[in-house]
């Protein structure tokens, strides 16, 4: 076994009155001061772990029914023989990073490090994505890769033993919401941020029907195609969820960077410039969003100050990439109106 098990369970039982509450431990944490209330700067260790409650009085056999209780006098106290420690495979892969905008996995191995005596795999969640004898040189790109809820883990087998190796994702806020919701186009993101369709219902048609099934949804939906008023209903969707106040910063950043947040769906519009989409219909879309975003006030949410910069950060990039979209008023006089309004974007 190359991860012993470090898991430790307490159980504290509170009487209030007639009410018995049990709060339960669950994770890595000893029962210690650097444990528990020291922090990493004050000599404290960095743990996990999972504290919840539950009504009633409970006990460790109802949690652990494998646990045997004996007197001390029935254990026979011995020295245990540590077996030599197997050459941990793991550390031949140096880094495996998750690009989940770009949906790409790099493994980038070790230098040098001679390879496995036996025949290798590496796997993610049981499927494999490269194999031989000699290791590879160079990082090994793997396109199309979605990361699983389940597991963010690759999995190196050799000779029988499976050694596990970390997934790092480069960007947390690009991770989506649900394996089914990846790779959304133009039209799921506007009905899912104009509140057109729900997530588990999206999710569920493109499962089970595919992309078929759901453009037929999407064509009940926007009708020959979405219109200035699904774009605006997305924005007043997203100026909704970021206007709640004990939002986290990590929720305002999902919804402003994810994959199912503004910059997805602009990232969708500028992509339909020019093709699709008009580009000065294109502009005037990531106008109206600039234009949303900068009326929110956030300064008096909670973490209102980070929110804060978040947001000056995506509307500065927002205001460059609409530069080069904006109507010339000798191509279009008619729009000048249009522009000035706008405040050309900004």
């Amino acid at each position: 076994m190359t991860r012993p098990l470090h898991a430790k369970l307490f159980l504290i039982t509170t009487r209030r009155g007639s009410r018995q509450e049990t709060f339960i431990l669950m994770g890595s944490p000893n029962a210690s001061r650097r444990a528990l209330l020291a922090e990493p700067g004050e000599g404290g260790n960095v743990e996990a772990a999972i504290a919840f409650m539950l009504e009633g009085e409970l006990s460790l056999a109802e949690f652990v029914p494998e646990l045997v209780a004996c007197t001390l006098e029935q254990v026979a106290m011995a020295d245990r023989d540590f077996p030599a420690a197997p050459r941990n495979l793991a550390l031949l892969v140096q880094s495996a990073v998750h690009d989940a905008a770009e949906r790409t996995l790099c493994v980038t191995w070790a230098e040098g490090a001679p390879p496995p005596e036996a025949e290798w795999t590496l796997l993610y969640r049981d499927q494999p994505l490269v194999s031989g004898g000699p290791l590879p040189s160079t990082p090994s790109l793997f396109q199309d890769f979605t990361l699983s809820p389940a597991s963010c883990e690759l999995v190196l087998r050799s000779g029988g033993a499976d050694f596990t190796i970390p997934i790092t994702v480069l960007d947390l806020a690009a991770l989506p919401a649900d394996t089914a919701l990846s790779g959304l186009n133009l039209e799921e993101l506007l009905a899912l941020l104009g509140r057109r369709i729900g997530r588990e219902r999206l999710a569920t048609i493109r499962t089970q029907r595919g992309l078929e099934g759901a453009n037929e949804v999407l064509a009940a939906l926007f009708g020959e195609g979405f219109g200035p008023v699904d774009v605006f209903r997305a924005w007043w969707g997203l100026e909704n969820d970021l206007n709640e106040a004990q939002l986290s910063v990590n929720a305002f950043r999902a919804r402003l960077e994810g994959a199912l947040g503004a910059r997805a769906v602009w990232n969708a519009l500028q992509g339909a410039a020019g093709t699709t989409l008009a580009r000065e219909e294109a502009w005037f879309y990531g106008a109206e969003l600039a234009r949303t975003l900068r009326g929110l006030d956030v300064g008096s949410t909670r973490d209102g100050d980070e929110k804060q910069q978040l947001l000056g950060q995506f509307l500065r990039t927002l205001a460059t990439q609409l530069e080069p979209l904006a109507p010339s008023a000798r191509e279009a006089p008619w729009l000048a109106r249009v522009v000035r309004f706008y405040g050309g974007g900004r």
